[in-house]
């Protein structure tokens, strides 16, 4: 009697299934190793030292440092104005931050340098067209040339603010105000302002209003708040607010905030 025989048929589709696990196991070890290329390449660009964009992003807590620009004609501003420039911000916004995050942010202005593009008209240049028209304006790109570096970026330009008093793209570390001689008389209205655009550039937080809803006392005082709801006559920095909402989207507590205090 012959011993009992695997069939010859069983014995391929064994040796088939066999073939098909070991492929499917090829193909899944090279779709983790291409998941591992990713994240390692995504990490050689947006991880420390890599892009504003990420960095911006990713921002809820630590310090992190924003260099400060002028971008004017030439002759217009020294190092030594830039310096109390960024001065004064490390005092009201960088408090500003400090308090409303409960004291898990702190925002250091650093000096960046002094932009001076040629054949740029700017007392007829303003705010709206720094934005708009940036693109494609080899002059007025220069402005933004910051954007691009790696860091954080304020750039307060003489372009007037008729209307519009900075912009921020937002999430990508890069912001562009009005300077304080298109807010005469109004300093406070400068540093609103810059925490706002910073809130937009380095915090990516939205608007809490639009134009199209009403403003009501809960948002009034929120300096993500399109500021018609505040006469900028009575607008000073620490009368503002991150509202709980926003604190909490930035893992930031709701209470007890004001009690944080800089070291």
């Amino acid at each position: 009697t012959e011993p009992n025989r695997v069939p010859m048929g069983m014995k391929d589709s064994t040796i088939d299934s066999i073939a098909r696990i070991l492929v499917g196991l090829f193909i899944a070890g090279c779709l983790v190793g291409l998941a591992i290329l990713s994240a390692t390449a995504a990490n050689a660009l947006y991880g420390s030292g890599g892009t504003a964009e990420r960095q911006a992003s990713v921002f809820t807590r630590g310090s992190t440092d924003v260099l400060v620009y002028y971008c004017a004609p030439a002759g217009q501003y020294t190092l030594t104005d830039l310096d109390n420039e960024v001065t004064n911000l490390n005092v009201s916004v960088t408090d500003f931050f400090f308090r409303e995050s409960s004291g898990l942010a702190r925002v250091n202005f650093k000096r960046g340098g002094i932009i001076t593009p040629e054949d740029v008209d700017f007392a007829n240049t303003t705010i709206r067209s720094m934005h708009e028209v940036a693109a494609t304006n080899g002059q007025l790109t220069q402005c933004h040339s910051p954007r691009h570096s790696g860091h954080h970026a304020l750039v307060l330009t003489e372009a007037s603010a008729d209307g519009i008093a900075g912009f921020a793209y937002q999430g990508q570390g890069f912001s562009m105000v009005a300077a304080p001689n298109a807010h005469p008389n109004r300093y406070e209205l400068f540093l609103v302002t810059v925490a706002h655009e910073l809130g937009h550039a380095i915090f990516d937080l939205p608007h809490t209003r639009e134009i199209t809803e009403p403003c009501t006392d809960e948002i009034n005082w929120s300096v993500m708040n399109r500021r018609e709801c505040v006469s900028s006559y009575l607008i000073n920095l620490q009368s503002f607010e991150i509202v709980c909402e926003q604190r909490q989207q930035l893992n930031w507590p709701c209470d007890a905030r004001s009690n944080a205090t800089r070291s």
